[in-house]
Order: structure tokens, then sequence, then C-alpha cells
């Protein structure tokens, strides 16, 4: 018995001196030195708020918006930012407002999130979760109000009629047309996002009214992916296809009594022509007095 205590004495003595040799690493600090200095030295402390106070020409430059809009987008995207946060050690919560002007510049410029980490005084990964939750904020506050799609027969009529008086134009309702992203493709999506321009896209697909306002987006399409075919696969075009979105009934042109004609709207060639979208007669054929 004694000597299985000395030898579970000696392997424990053993494990304890394994144990202090063991090479112990310094813990690494979990925010660095220069992103604990941010409310001292970071463009949103200092540049900002002196553009703000002396020079609203330059702010309006940095943000693409000025003072007051600034202040006023704030005050609407909080609730959609604001979360219950502790400020512990070096590492103070950042500011909804801090936050909106991080995303406008980066919308602005375009500038690589590695730029705007050193800028703002941010890591890197948090520069990522800023950028995403903010732009996510920003559309769940502004888009019932700024986004809004005609509901009525009465509200595409009244679009109509900015149409007349602005372009000179009867019986349309808005112009669409899609717009290519070019992104940086993601592994194994093959050709999913390639283009007929060479790059890799995603669509922006969109509806504008007589005043350039957005009637209708569709954001994502994959840009191997025509104008028409993201248009198909679209709510407004699902819409537009079963007759689901109140448009009114053909009606009389301007001082065209007799003739009635349906309310349509125009697009390119890359959209297929319908009972209710115009495109234009392709490039090569001269407009003759029966097609005009």
């Amino acid at each position: 018995m004694d000597e299985e205590r000395d030898d579970e004495l000696l392997l424990l003595l053993l494990l304890l001196w394994c144990r202090n040799k063991r090479k112990r690493h310094p813990k690494r600090l979990w925010v660095k030195h220069i992103y604990s200095l941010r409310r001292h030295y970071s463009e949103y402390h200092n540049l900002l708020q002196e553009m703000r106070l002396a020079d609203p020409e330059s702010h309006f430059m940095y943000l693409r918006m000025k003072r007051e809009t600034f202040d006023v987008l704030v005050r609407v995207v909080t609730p959609y930012l604001t979360r219950r946060r502790y400020i512990s050690g070096n590492r103070p919560s950042i500011t909804p407002a801090e936050k909106l002007a991080l995303t406008l510049r980066f919308l602005a410029t375009g500038n690589s999130q590695i730029s705007l980490s050193f800028n703002f005084k941010m890591g890197w990964a948090t520069v990522s979760k800023v950028l995403h939750e903010t732009c996510c904020a920003i559309w769940d506050a502004l888009v019932s109000s700024y986004l809004k799609f005609p509901q009525s027969i009465e509200e595409w009529k009244a679009i109509s009629l900015q149409f007349w008086r602005s372009w000179n134009f009867p019986n349309c309702f808005g112009a669409i047309d899609g717009k290519h992203v070019v992104i940086q493709a993601s592994n194994n999506s093959g050709s999913t996002y390639y283009n007929y321009k060479g790059t890799f896209s995603v669509v922006l697909l969109a509806v504008c009214d007589a005043y350039y306002q957005f009637l209708m987006v569709d954001i994502g399409g994959n840009g191997k992916e025509s104008d028409g075919g993201i248009l198909s696969y679209s709510s407004c075009g699902t819409s537009l296809e079963m007759d689901s979105i109140n448009l009114p009934d053909p009606t009389s042109l301007p001082d065209q009594s007799d003739l009635k004609a349906p309310y349509v709207f125009v697009g390119d060639d890359g959209f297929p022509l319908g009972t209710n979208l115009l495109k234009p007669f392709p490039r090569n054929n001269n407009i003759t007095k029966d097609k005009s």
C-alpha cells in the first residue's frame, strides 16, 4: 500500500511540475489600444464635429448630406439601432449617430472597410457588423414612407397625370430599368452572377415615377439574368401579369377621344412587350408612319 501511495504522490508531483513549466501566453487584449481611443481621435468625434460647427459645405461633401438632414435621419433610425449595452473598461458603446455616420461615409465613397476601421477607430469585424445593421435600420425606418407602391386606381392616375404634365407622355405609370452592381463573386457560385458585361454583379431593378422617385425596387437578382427575366420573377412583375395591382382601365388619349389606350410602364429592349409594358422599336428599324 505504501508503494502505491508513493507512486500516486510522484504522479501528482509530476503533473504539478508540468503545469508550472507550461509556457504561459499573456492574455490578449479584447480591444486594440488604437480602438480604445475612439472617442478622442476618430473622424466622427473630431473631423465631423468640426465640420458640423464651422464648415457645413465640407459636412455635405463628407456625408453627401446636410447637417439638418443627418440629424433628422439619426432620430428616425435610432429606435432601430438602440440596444441595451454595458460599457466596460475601455470599450465605450457606439452611438446610433456614429453608426449612421460610418455607414453614410461608406455609401458615399465606397472606401474599404479596413480603411474605415482606421478612420473611425473600430475593429474590422465591428465595421462590417455596423454597416449591415445600419443599412437594415435605414430600410426598416424609411421604406413605408419613401417607397410607397400605389394601392388604388386614384393613385395610379395621379402618377399618370405627372408624366403627362412633366414629359408630355400620356397613360404612363413609370419608367423601369435595371442596374448592375458589381460584386466579388462568392466561392462556388459559378456563372450565376456573371453578366454580359464580363463582370460579376447583382441587379437593382426599379420603377420610377415622373419625378425620379422609386415606386418599386427588386434588389439582388443574379447578374446573368436579363432585366425582363428579373421583372417576371419580382412581385411587381407577377402582380402585373396577374392583373392584381388595381390598374385603371384603358382610357382615351389626349386629343384622341375615340381612341382608348391602356396604361403602361416604359422600358428598354431588355423587357418584353406587353399590354401594360411598352418599349421602343429596335434601333435598326426606322420609324415609319404606320409604326408611329
